[in-house]
């Protein structure tokens, strides 16, 4: 019965949860310097960070991904924000809701 509850419990939590619960936890990890294994990363963005030969950067909308050497078998990433990236310093500032984007002034 408790095992019951306890998924009810977490479907109801999943269900609730705001759609901005992601950003949210990329701009803490981003305001803390957390470094995250590519599974969070993934759970939080939908896909994986990737690198090229050349850099060690992924950027995905206004956060970069720098790989920070390993966590466990996993990559670690140091999440920054766009203005904090040297690749993201020249970027217009936007926000994204759906399919609409704007400039912010």
């Amino acid at each position: 019965m408790a095992e019951l509850m306890e998924k009810m419990m977490s479907y109801t939590y999943t269900r609730d949860s705001s759609p901005l619960a992601s950003y949210e936890e990329l701009e803490k990890a981003a305001e803390f310097e957390w470094i995250l294994p590519t599974s969070k990363i993934k759970e939080l963005i939908g896909v994986p960070p990737k690198t090229t030969h050349d850099s060690d950067t992924f950027i995905r909308g206004s956060f970069a991904f720098i790989k920070q050497g390993k966590i466990g078998s996993e990559a670690g990433w140091q999440v920054t924000k766009q203005g904090e990236h040297p690749l993201l310093a020249d970027r217009p500032q936007t926000r994204s809701l759906g399919l609409y984007k704007r400039t912010l002034a």
